[in-house]
């Protein structure tokens, strides 16, 4: 599976070999095959935003492989950019592997040239040779070879084609021969710099052109390496020569790198007239046709409600839960006396239907007898299916105290009077946990930690594993396909004008998107936004309104669908707030609109082998980061309630969420455990959902809040790293008062329209 690191720490001091290529080119996949190690692929650029290091051995050698964002250009104009070209200077890499799409020979060669400038040996691999093909596409990789001075190794990475090849061709890499001769003004200054940088131990003219080029980010880098007079000499050189062009230098550059490029694209690079378009083609036009496209985005939407709303916020959770997991689904407290019979009804819509549970206690000669029935066509009989665990306050009973006599009943011996509270179960893992420690924990405390309102086993791990997780799946598994498709390229380009409308580009859509499964993940993706403002922008409307998968599923969950009265105004208003936020938020932050420039994969049939093992990579990360908040948030909760703090808070909250908002007392735990996991708070608004204990003009009010609500811890912690403090902190209070303020609204709206759901 994948592993991620911050920074480049290695038990042993290996040689490094480094994969650098443009987005979108199969880097992970190379990486997968040369480590066998996984990083999430993806078929839009900027997936790959934190190094993955992997250790591979060839031909008896060790070696630490190293895989790069994806990058454009080493003159960089993002953070991912930055970190490529970093790792290309700071790292000494004994071999490069430029991974390259056999489609785009232009866009691979324009890299090619900056790698050769740097001098380190390479090999040029031609990934997605397929696809070349099927494009008619054909190139003299001998020839091209000859002219680079590097292997040029062609791949069908995904299907492991070529990729012996590859990784034999390591011990062979060579330094490129392919150098561009500038302008003589430029290599005059090209050098002068490097006579300025002679003591350096650097790859000279590359450091120059990229100064030339107005890399500002390579001053600082610079500092601790020359005097402050160099420094000033370089800057001098680079304004004289910008100030006898009316481009920019970097321009200019890469004009004159372009021409060289083209020159050998000429002369390797033949592409054949298609005869007819194929299907993919076919099917990728009709996603971007301005019309047809919409209702191919209606479909996908469906499908993923479908997918993921029903069937897995629906079936999938109602099996794990109610029939694996399990928990108290009943509950009633009784006072024991020697002659009084008690008859309660206990209403539960998710145990059998919608029956009644009725809980019958006799006295019979000093044992009680409890006897369970549901209420089917207007008559009990008897509840087998279900655990009864009686509880008597004064003297806990054990659960080997309970006798199951058959038919839904069960007999208890109690010492003496006092109250007794009884409690009917379902499902398989809580109930035999429950048993176990209630029998034998060695104290009452320990086993409301573990088993309580509030604890470990009945809250965390049930709320994780059983209702959350199931969501978690089948998102990622339908994300995965769309990624695996080629499909969300295609998307962007679909609501590019929407984008527009916000001061953004159809970029945006991708890391919003991503925000559907989580936003921890789409935080770290705005990363592919050029600008600051539009990753500001859009990390706002990530914390505000886009909600992860497990919200959504259990949003959807509660509302049945998009297109039932609740589903419709919930989704009007979310889509709504992101809308008019996104819009002020463009206007009051200052900056200027990136180009929209978006390179469109071709569409393919996704293969299953690419979506389980990006399905499982995400997984893996949920499990790790996601369980453990999880485990947090309920033990802060059974912190609050223990100290009689969580009532206090509640009484606190109180104006808030029973005036201002509408919603019951209970609801403040779901909101204050919203704190940390905003899919936690929509759960525990779901299992009151399922109580009965929210009216529908209460869910939706309470759904509408829980998902413009302040962000989870983890996000939280990951937009400060991204983003800054201060910024981090004014977004997360805007955000608070925001969503009470619409949820306030919504509620006004319904009572002085009087509407019911």
């Amino acid at each position: 599976m994948h592993q991620h690191t911050t920074a480049l720490q290695s038990s042993e001091k290996l040689p490094k070999i480094v994969l650098v290529g443009n987005p979108n080119v199969g880097k992970s996949v190379v990486f997968n095959l040369f480590t066998s190690r996984y990083v999430t692929v993806s078929n839009y650029p900027g997936t790959t935003v934190e190094l993955a290091n992997g250790i591979a051995n060839i031909k008896g050698i060790r070696y630490s492989v190293l895989d790069t964002p994806g990058v454009n250009s080493l003159v960089p104009m993002s953070e991912d950019e930055v970190v490529t070209r970093d790792i290309l200077l700071k790292e000494s890499p004994e071999v490069v592997v430029q991974v390259s799409d056999a489609k785009n020979l232009g866009r691979t060669l324009f890299l090619t040239l900056q790698l050769a400038e740097m001098g380190i040996p390479m090999v040029l691999n031609l990934n997605m040779w397929d696809e070349a093909m099927d494009k008619r596409i054909v190139i003299d990789t001998a020839k091209l070879s000859e002219l680079l001075g590097v292997k040029v190794i062609t791949t069908i990475a995904t299907h492991r084609k070529g990729t012996t090849e590859l990784v034999s061709s390591i011990s062979n890499a060579q330094k490129s021969v392919l150098t561009a001769k500038y302008s003589s003004d430029i290599e005059d200054a090209i050098s002068r710099i490097v006579s300025l940088l002679s003591d350096l131990n650097i790859p000279k003219r590359a450091i120059s052109l990229m100064l030339l080029s107005g890399d500002a980010t390579l001053k600082e880098w610079l500092k601790d390496k020359v005097t402050y007079e160099k420094l000033s000499q370089i800057e001098s050189i680079v304004a004289t020569l910008q100030s006898s062009y009316a481009k920019p230098l970097g321009y200019i550059i890469n004009e004159q790198r372009q021409s060289l490029v083209e020159e050998v694209v000429r002369s390797v690079q033949k592409v054949r007239q298609k005869s007819h378009s194929t299907v993919a083609d076919k099917i990728g036009s009709l996603c971007m046709h301005p019309v047809l496209g919409v209702f191919v985005l209606a479909a996908v939407l469906y499908a993923m409600w479908w997918f993921v709303g029903k069937f897995g916020a629906g079936d999938a959770v109602d099996l794990i839960e109610s029939r694996f997991f399990g928990g108290t689904v009943a509950e009633e407290k009784f006072k024991v006396s020697s002659d009084k019979v008690s008859l309660h009804n206990l209403k539960d819509p998710n145990l059998y239907g919608d029956g009644d549970i009725r809980i019958t206690a006799t006295n019979s000669g000093g044992d009680y007898v409890f006897k369970l029935e549901e209420k089917k066509e207007d008559a009990f009989t008897p509840l087998d299916d279900a655990n009864i665990h009686i509880i008597k306050i004064s003297n806990d009973v054990r659960f080997s105290d309970v006798r199951a006599v058959g038919g839904g009943t069960y007999t208890v011996n109690f010492a003496g009077g006092g109250d007794v509270v009884v409690k009917v179960y379902q499902g398989l893992i809580i109930p035999f946990l429950s048993r176990v420690i209630y029998d034998y924990s060695p104290s009452k405390f320990l086993t409301r930690l573990l088993v309580g309102e509030y604890g470990v086993l009945t809250m965390a791990i049930t709320y994780a594993l059983a209702i959350v997780f199931p969501i978690i799946i089948t998102f990622f598994l339908f994300f995965s396909f769309l990624e695996d498709s080629g499909y969300l390229p295609r998307l962007a380009i679909m609501s590019n004008r929407i984008f527009k409308m916000m001061g953004l580009n159809g970029k945006a859509v991708l890391p919003m998107v991503l925000g559907l499964g989580c936003d921890t993940m789409a935080t770290l993706t705005t990363r592919i936004l050029e600008t600051k403002r539009e990753r500001i922008v859009v990390t706002l409307l990530l914390t505000l309104g886009v909600p992860c998968s497990a919200q959504l599923g259990v949003i959807l969950g509660m509302v049945g669908s998009p297109f039932t009265p609740a589903g419709a105004i919930w989704l009007g208003i979310i889509i709504l707030v992101i809308f008019v936020v996104g819009y002020l938020a463009s206007k009051v932050l200052p900056g200027d609109k990136s180009d929209f420039v978006l390179e469109i994969p071709p569409i393919r049939f996704p293969q299953l082998s690419n979506i389980l093992i990006k399905t499982l990579a995400r997984l893996e990360w949920y499990v790790k980061e996601a369980v453990p908040l999880f485990i947090i948030g309920t033990l802060v909760l059974f912190a609050l309630d223990e100290l009689n703090l969580l009532v206090k808070i509640q009484d606190v909250a109180s104006p808030i969420i029973t005036g201002l908002l509408g919603l019951p007392k209970e609801t403040t735990g779901a909101f204050v455990i919203g704190f940390l996991r905003r899919d936690y708070g929509a759960a525990g608004l779901f299992s009151m959902d399922r109580q009965g204990l929210l009216t529908a003009n209460q869910a939706v009010v309470s759904l509408v809040t829980i998902t413009l609500f302040v962000p989870c811890i983890a996000q939280f912690l990951v937009s400060i790293k991204e983003r800054g403090l201060k910024t981090t902190l004014y977004m997360v209070t805007f955000v608070f008062v925001f969503a009470i303020g619409v949820g306030a609204l919504l509620n006004l709206f319904f009572k002085v329209t009087g509407i019911v759901l």
